[in-house]
């Protein structure tokens, strides 16, 4: 339920409707087999906005507790208001915590089959979208170890590494990203090998040698941006 309520709150108006539709009906389905009830998933994101409030600050009908001093409100407080057609953010937040059967029915495992993996892997595609602009509002740089992502990854080549992806070939750039080692013993490596695994990838992938010098001086000042 966490997931959906994410995906839908962060990227609902950029995922296909028909994908939408689908996690909006298992969220429907979710919710009445967790919380005994349908829930309002738009109420439902705001109370997970609510993680990191101590859940005691909440009664039952979802409004705050007067005899709590120096409690440190979530800014999402203004979605707690008794205004949803189901039950208000504040209140859900509390029985997340409190309510002994949300407890043991949320702990149990309900699976479904995706009919279209296509359609899933392109809204995996739009939510890695999201977060690098998110990442690149926050002004976060990222650091990347080549050897260590594709030796315990996902990944079977260098020319595939995400480092591509945050920062492009062709001078372009998404998010500031630097080349590291990981753990120097485990994966025999140095920060010379890393470079030159990138700039091997590229080689084969046909990239110019003056943009691969470019792209790696590139990788290099925003590593030096990034010591403290």
């Amino acid at each position: 339920m966490d997931k959906i309520a994410w995906v839908i709150g962060n990227i609902g108006n950029r995922i296909p409707s028909d994908i939408k539709s689908d996690f909006q009906k298992r969220f429907i389905t979710l919710s009445t087999l967790v919380y005994g009830n349908e829930l309002y998933l738009d109420n439902y994101f705001a109370a997970w906005k609510l993680r990191g409030d101590d859940p005691r600050m909440y009664n039952i009908n979802g409004t705050r507790k007067r005899f709590y001093k120096n409690r440190k409100l979530s800014s999402y407080y203004s979605f707690c208001n008794n205004d949803y057609p189901y039950i208000s953010a504040g209140a859900l937040y509390y029985k997340y915590h409190f309510n002994k059967n949300v407890r043991i029915n949320g702990e149990k495992k309900y699976e479904w089959k995706l009919n279209c993996i296509e359609s899933y892997i392109e809204v995996i595609k739009i939510l890695q979208d999201f977060m690098i602009e998110k990442i690149a509002k926050m002004n976060v740089s990222v650091e990347t170890n080549p050897s260590s992502n594709v030796l315990i990854g996902a990944l079977s080549r260098y020319d595939q590494h995400p480092i591509f992806n945050m920062v492009g070939i062709d001078g372009s750039h998404r998010i500031c990203a630097s080349i590291n080692t990981d753990d120097l013993g485990i994966f025999d490596t140095s920060l010379q090998n890393e470079y030159v695994l990138l700039e091997t990838a590229m080689k084969k992938n046909n990239v110019p040698s003056e943009n691969i010098k470019a792209y790696l001086s590139k990788i290099k000042k925003f590593a030096d941006k990034q010591v403290l």
